[in-house]
């Protein structure tokens, strides 16, 4: 999943932008980084503050443009087409966001898999 693909799954009118948002492990997202992966990509991480709708699509929104600063240096700038990891800042590895469901009213959960073998 793409930061555009994100921003257009969280702006459908499938959701309120007053939902709460978690990934399937229970943890909500949080902030976007450089991911040290691959630096060009984005990592979202996680924390224990509770997010809506909203307030994530405002945030893919301002990473959207943005140009951030690699684990180890170098300027990164991100757009529309760059891929989204599922990591803490510094972690090498971490896993892809694939897909944005709701299975109960109210909540939006994030989903992920492994995407090693996936070329970006």
């Amino acid at each position: 999943m793409t930061l555009g693909d994100l921003i257009l799954e969280l702006d459908s009118t499938a959701y309120s932008k007053d939902w709460r948002v978690l990934f399937e492990d229970g943890n909500y997202p949080n902030e976007f980084d450089s991911y040290r992966g691959i630096y060009r990509h984005v990592a979202l991480d996680w924390g224990p503050t509770p997010i809506t709708v909203a307030e994530l699509l405002d945030r893919t929104r301002a990473t959207v443009g943005r140009t951030f600063q690699g684990y180890k240096g170098g300027d990164f700038h991100m757009d529309l087409d760059t891929p989204i990891w599922v990591a803490q800042y510094g972690d090498a590895t971490g896993i892809g966001l694939t897909h944005v469901r709701s299975f109960e009213e109210g909540v939006v959960t994030l989903l992920t898999a492994d995407v090693d073998d996936y070329l970006w």
